[in-house]
């Protein structure tokens, strides 16, 4: 499915790269604050790359909900080996960095360790980014039950009242902050962009390229400008959603994009543990030119991308094969999850983003 939309590929590297961009500060402390050449909206707003993380997984949980051969149980258990494995063997490297005494997370207790790796709701797991796989895989877990007795419509409504409750009651357990959160804005854009896609009609190609552009430019100019006319938390997931649109509807990309769209989820998880332990690397061991701020900032980013290149080609990518295996054993022997998910509707979406089986 990934690679039969390109745009929504490039959107995850996109994400992925302002969130490495957004956190790269923390390797560059040795270094004169003078020399560097810092590209300040991205330094100062490119943690919303999270945003639009949770827009794609929403748009993603519907569109692969309207294959005719949907099962809950092929979902999840998808998901489970695209989320866990990984997560798991990052968490374990950044406990055996600290074990080493070069200290990039707060807790490393035998029990921390599991609650992460299980991505139990906690205040801060041991790899600290993965606090936003807790809210991926509750938005999963409601989505596996919504999807297939309401469709989209029924998710949306669930994160409208989600995110309406949390303002309502502000909840403190981790547990509940999961299920009733205001992240569940940005999920609910990406749900919305996909019924909205539904409902286009099929474009010819050049309109499609338009279009595309067209709905990039206007989520980035929401995002950069409409502060200046609304003070709304929604500001985000509505450039968010009308990125993912334009991502969708996007016909082709460079094949290098693709790829650092697939890798994206390693790039991720792997940055943190990178950028936290290169001020020690820095300091301790190299002890660069204190003027050579970008080129180090620049060089985090090869090794992580060559980190995450391999966890994919040796890791990621033989777990896939390994879900896809057991998930057709899955689908096989499930019964059908309703009307809802009838080929005609996917052969329209299909139509629309110009995805095939």
């Amino acid at each position: 499915m990934d690679s039969k939309l390109p745009g929504i590929q490039v959107g995850r590297a996109i994400a992925a790269i302002s969130v490495f961009y957004f956190h790269s500060y923390i390797g560059l402390t040795y270094f004169d604050k003078a020399s560097l050449h810092t590209f300040d909206w991205l330094a100062v707003q490119g943690g919303s790359g999270v945003d639009l993380f949770f827009a794609i997984s929403g748009f993603i949980v519907c569109y692969v909900a309207a294959r005719p051969d949907f099962t809950t149980g092929s979902f999840l258990l998808k998901r489970f080996f695209r989320i866990y494995p990984l997560n798991a063997l990052v968490t374990l490297i950044v406990a055996a960095i600290c074990f080493a005494n070069i200290r990039i997370s707060d807790d490393t207790s035998f029990s921390h360790i599991i609650w992460s790796i299980l991505i139990l709701p906690q205040k801060a797991p041991v790899n600290s980014v993965g606090w936003t796989l807790e809210y991926e895989v509750a938005f999963y877990l409601v989505a596996a039950i919504l999807l297939p007795r309401g469709g989209p419509a029924v998710l949306l409504a669930y994160c409208a009242a989600s995110y309406e409750l949390y303002y309502l009651v502000l909840p403190e357990s981790p547990f509940i902050l999961r299920f009733v959160t205001e992240h569940h804005a940005a999920f609910g854009a990406g749900v919305l962009a996909f019924m909205i896609i539904t409902r286009l009609p099929v474009l010819p190609l050049m309109a499609r390229w338009l279009l595309s552009a067209a709905l990039a430019a206007a989520g980035v100019a929401v995002f950069l400008w409409a502060y200046n006319f609304f003070n709304s938390p929604l500001i985000r997931p509505a450039a968010c959603m009308l990125a993912v649109i334009g991502a969708a509807l996007l016909p082709s990309a460079p094949r290098w994009a693709v790829r650092l769209g697939d890798i994206s989820y390693g790039f991720y998880l792997l940055h943190w543990p990178v950028v936290c332990i290169s001020y020690w690397t820095a300091a301790s061991i190299v002890k660069p030119n204190p003027a050579a701020g970008e080129l180090w900032r620049w060089g985090l980013f090869l090794v992580v991308l060559a980190l995450a290149n391999l966890s994919w080609v040796f890791f990621e990518k033989p777990l896939n094969r390994m879900a896809r295996r057991l998930t057709n054993r899955t689908v096989n022997s499930e019964n059908g999850v309703g009307d809802y998910v009838a080929s005609s509707r996917r052969t329209g979406i299909v139509q629309r983003v110009g995805a095939a089986d």
